[in-house]
């Protein structure tokens, strides 16, 4: 998948203040993440605050039901980097898990949005 990755390597600002890093990298998270609600795109976040890491996978919704990503109640699983699939008769896989993400891939066409947006 495509992703998004926000770090702050500022050394000197964590010394200062790491509540202002902390609240200044938000708004730049917040910011981009804000693009792809207008724009009707799903996204998985994943914090990684030890590495000051923030990384947003801008992807497709895969089952019918979930085409209206802004009626999805999911955003507190996904901030964790849990993603919800459908339950299906056989377990879940590295296999089966690659081959889901690919197809959530965004078309190249959407990623190209993303990036001019």
């Amino acid at each position: 998948l495509c992703a998004w990755v926000f770090t702050w390597t500022d050394e000197e600002a964590l010394k200062i203040d790491s509540k202002l890093m902390e609240r200044r990298m938000a708004e730049f998270v917040h910011a981009f993440i804000e693009t792809l609600q207008v724009l009707d795109i799903a996204h998985n976040v994943h914090i990684r605050m030890a590495q000051r890491k923030v990384v947003v996978f801008p992807r497709q919704t895969l089952f019918e039901q979930s085409h209206d990503v802004t009626q999805l109640q999911v955003s507190g699983h996904e901030v964790l980097g849990w993603w919800v699939v459908a339950r299906e008769d056989h377990e879940l896989d590295g296999t089966l898990a690659e081959s889901m993400m690919r197809r959530a891939q965004l078309p190249k066409t959407m990623q190209q949005k993303v990036l001019k947006a």
